[in-house]
């Protein structure tokens, strides 16, 4: 499978061993891809107080000054590092509600967490979910693709990949897992088409087991104004594919915006499973954008596209 990889190379500073939020120009084009590689939003709780866990897993100092974070109503709301702050190589920065930031973490609705650099350029995002009481959300490896609701937090220290409703695998190997215990990632999409194709987004399953997604949710950005709710009975085998075709019967009827969009996958009990932006694809038509390793690994736009079947051919 061909990739155009869109994954930004860290930008060359004039000191060696630290990477800075501050750019070198003002010439820097807001709301893009930072340059800034290997600085994450890790893990977050919203049980007041709430806090914010950075992860940095470069083998260099980062410099925080004048990055911001903010939650779901963007600037409105934000939280401006102060000159100075730095986060050491393979360390973490834990920032606490009311001490740093002030907005507050939606528990019962859910939130969106953005950091950006001092030119407002997107470094990390992560969304939320509705969670209880006690429970982090976050990567369950630090600095990791893979994300979920976590029994026991890890505050400014390693995540211990523990899922938060502490569920064990089936005695019988043969039963498909159940929407708590599956494993289901997007793994490639389509909001280009070329001639008379049209948009689809693929999930796998990187379960041992067979996974039952009934009642799985995809949305665009649009969220529940334009969702749709994945039939009784659909399932993905061990390993396996699936891809839903738009305006074919039994997937989805929303659009995918070719100037970029979002698409959310959530369980039958609207917790989010995973999320990707899609990018803007010009002018270009039969592309779509994959993960670079099923279940794993970064995203990128690809000239191959391949539906229903593995993106590692």
């Amino acid at each position: 499978m061909k990739f155009r990889n869109l994954t930004l190379t860290a930008a060359i500073f004039a000191a060696a061993f630290s990477t800075s939020c501050k750019t070198d120009t003002e010439d820097d084009i807001k709301h893009g891809n930072s340059n800034i590689t290997g600085l994450y939003i890790n893990e977050i709780y919203s049980s007041n107080p709430d806090w914010i866990e950075l992860y940095n897993s470069s083998d260099k100092e980062i410099d925080l000054s004048l990055c911001t974070l903010q939650d779901d109503k963007g600037s409105a709301e934000e939280y401006i590092f102060p000159e100075g702050t730095k986060i050491p190589a393979g360390g973490f920065l834990v920032l606490e509600q009311d001490a740093s930031f002030t907005f507050g973490i939606s528990s019962s609705n859910g939130d969106e967490i953005s950091l950006f650099d001092s030119k407002g350029n997107l470094i990390d995002k992560m969304a939320v979910p509705v969670m209880e009481d006690g429970k982090s959300y976050g990567r369950l490896t630090d600095g990791g693709s893979q994300t979920g609701i976590m029994a026991n937090p890890t505050k400014g220290a390693a995540n211990d990949s523990t899922p938060g409703d502490d569920s064990q695998e089936p005695e019988n190997p043969d039963t498909p897992v159940n929407p708590a215990e599956t494993t289901v990632f997007l793994n490639e999409a389509m909001s280009s088409p070329a001639g008379d194709d049209e948009d689809f987004i693929e999930l796998y399953n990187a379960s041992d087991n067979e996974a039952d997604i009934s009642g799985f949710i995809l949305q665009d950005d649009k969220g529940e104004e334009e969702e749709f709710v994945i039939p009784d009975g659909t399932v993905i085998p061990a390993k396996g594919f699936i891809a839903f075709t738009k305006d074919e019967a039994g997937s989805f009827t929303f659009g995918l915006g070719a100037g970029g969009d979002k698409v959310t996958l959530l369980d039958s009990g609207r917790n989010i499973l995973d999320s990707v932006e899609l990018p803007d694809f010009g002018d270009t038509e039969g592309s779509s954008y994959a993960r670079t390793e099923d279940g794993a690994g970064e995203w990128a736009i690809t000239e191959n596209p391949t539906k229903g079947a593995s993106n590692n051919n």
